[in-house]
């Protein structure tokens, strides 16, 4: 595993969700700086888990493309690893140091929902290394 990549591309990946996020939040009206998890209507967390697994497709077919990885499910598994790990911890980054960003970040823990979007991602970047690749 090229372990550098794997965190720069993920890093890459999660400012694309956060822009992905601001936008989705602007539009439906919500505050995503003070909004616990639990009072994020639908239509939003619809937004993350539906652009997790573009997200992590993009993220895993770059990921691949440098050819210093073969792809397998093993490898996209542990890209998924990573994806989820940068994530977690540049969440904890940008949230924590919210006023109530302990209380959010707890509730986001304690969401199905959130762990169904990682789950998404997980999921899609272990098909993508698994898929073949044909010329």
């Amino acid at each position: 595993m090229d372990l550098l990549r794997a965190v720069g591309i993920s890093g890459a990946l999660f400012v694309v969700s956060l822009v992905i996020s601001a936008i989705a939040g602007r539009a439906i009206g919500v505050n995503l700086s003070v909004a616990l998890p639990e009072e994020l209507p639908w239509p939003m967390w619809l937004v993350g888990m539906l652009s997790a697994p573009p997200i992590a497709a993009t993220g895993a077919l770059w990921y691949f493309a440098g050819g210093s990885v073969s792809r397998t499910a093993a490898a996209g598994v542990a890209l998924a690893a990573v994806m989820v790990v940068t994530g977690i911890v540049l969440d904890c980054l940008f949230i924590l140091p919210l006023e109530n960003g302990v209380t959010i970040m707890g509730s986001y823990f304690r969401a199905w929902q959130y762990w169904l979007t990682l789950a998404l991602l997980a999921g899609t970047s272990t098909v993508v290394g698994a898929w073949p690749l044909t010329a």
